[in-house]
């Protein structure tokens, strides 16, 4: 009896620890993030590293905004600066980036994390850190309506990402611009843009998946307490919010900073901006390098800071596929109303997304009428019509549409002798 309880004990101790080396493994697998991605638009990322690639991209004519096309790929290149930069240096060493010299990096689709998705659309978040900027060219208020970084989002990177295609599915964010709960700094006015930074509000929202477990402050802003957002032994991220720079923001020098003088953060994740007031109104908060959210923030002139947009698309928004291909827009239902109201039917024409600014005509407004601004179609006899829909950037849909009438309605004019209803 004493040797099967000994055998007993180790056995035991044995199954205790093979358990505890299974769980120890099961710690060390990185954990998923279980929000959705979203695939939308194209930027600059991967850096070019093929010699023969390289020569080819050096030796092609450029396009009319400086990219090269080879191989249906599109190629942007960039000198890295060698200037001192606001905030630290530039960082683009770290990676092995030099001075004065030469990257070529590649249009590839930017990943975004679905923050929420309903009917109206889903809100984007870009999973990576996808390039740098000052949010201010010079130090001063910060502002988000007026400053630099807004500006640059809505058209430099707006018409760089985003296809004319793609842009019809951008909707407009009506946008609170909250002040700044932890340092007691007022607000600024609401905007309404197609691209914008989040705020701190929203890069606290857990119903986006953020952790706010890993922001605690006193009274004055200061961080009270630690709580780790990234946990280093398991490669955990427990904000919600880390993110890796694309190789391009990392040849800008993004700023991927140390945890501490011994260790850096092994996938070196970077600081990126929010657009809420720090705490000076020269000062911009953003999101550091562990996952916690810098209350304080930095000066607004830093170029070094990340950039990971968000933005607003259509339930239905598609990548467009670059290949030259003609763009058809998606199709989208509307209503054929008769005279007295009903609804006769419903056609589906081809059309651009929901929100696009359109003016809709008729070819012949005898058979059928057409509101200019809703879109609503009134018939008024049989026969073929077609409909057209401007856009406000000048493209052209027409959608051919023929008018019949229902069986009863044909039965009753043909015993009413023709009389005509429409």
């Amino acid at each position: 009896m004493k040797h099967f309880n000994k055998f007993l004990s180790v056995l035991l101790a044995v199954i205790f620890c093979v358990s505890a080396l299974a769980v120890t493994a099961a710690a060390l697998v990185p954990e998923k993030d279980p929000r959705e991605t979203f695939f939308f638009g194209y930027y600059p990322q991967t850096e070019v590293t093929n010699p023969k690639v390289i020569q080819a991209l050096t030796a092609t004519k450029p396009n009319a905004n400086g990219s090269v096309t080879y191989e249906g790929e599109t190629y942007v290149p960039l000198t890295v600066e060698g200037v001192s930069i606001p905030g630290g240096g530039n960082f683009a060493w770290m990676y092995g980036y030099y001075p004065e010299m030469v990257y070529w990096f590649k249009m590839e689709p930017i990943e975004w994390l679905v923050l929420h998705d309903d009917a109206n659309g889903k809100l984007l978040f870009a999973k990576n850190v996808l390039d740098t900027h000052n949010y201010n060219n010079t130090v001063r208020n910060s502002v988000w309506e007026s400053s630099d970084v807004r500006a640059w989002l809505n058209d430099v990177f707006y018409n760089m990402a985003f296809t004319a295609k793609e842009r019809r599915y951008i909707l407009d964010s009506a946008l609170k611009n909250e002040g700044n709960p932890i340092m007691w700094m007022d607000g600024a006015a609401d905007t309404t843009d197609k691209v914008f930074l989040p705020s701190f509000a929203e890069i606290t929202n857990k119903d986006y998946g953020f952790n706010t477990e890993c922001d605690t402050y006193d009274d004055f802003g200061r961080y009270v307490g630690y709580y780790e957002c990234y946990d280093r032994d398991t490669r955990v991220d427990k904000s919600g919010r880390l993110a890796v720079g694309t190789d391009l923001a990392k040849a800008k020098g993004v700023w991927a900073n140390f945890t501490d003088q011994e260790n850096m953060i092994p996938e070196q994740y970077c600081r990126y901006w929010l657009r809420t007031v720090g705490k000076y109104n020269t000062y911009t908060t953003g999101v550091l390098e562990d996952g916690r959210v810098s209350a304080e923030g930095w000066p607004t002139n830093y170029t070094i800071m990340g950039i990971r947009p968000m933005l607003r698309v259509a339930a239905n928004a598609v990548i467009d596929n670059r290949d030259g291909s003609q763009d058809v827009p998606t199709e989208q239902p509307f209503e054929v109303v008769g005279p007295e109201g009903e609804v006769r039917y419903k056609e589906k024409v081809q059309f651009v997304a929901p929100g696009t600014n359109v003016t809709w005509s008729s070819s012949d407004p005898r058979i059928a009428e057409i509101d200019p601004v809703t879109g609503e179609v009134t018939m008024h006899r049989a026969g073929t019509v077609t409909i057209k829909a401007l856009s406000d950037t000048g493209e052209v849909v027409e959608v051919n549409m023929q008018i019949t009438y229902a069986w009863w309605q044909q039965l009753i004019r043909i015993v009413l002798f023709g009389w005509i209803w429409y």
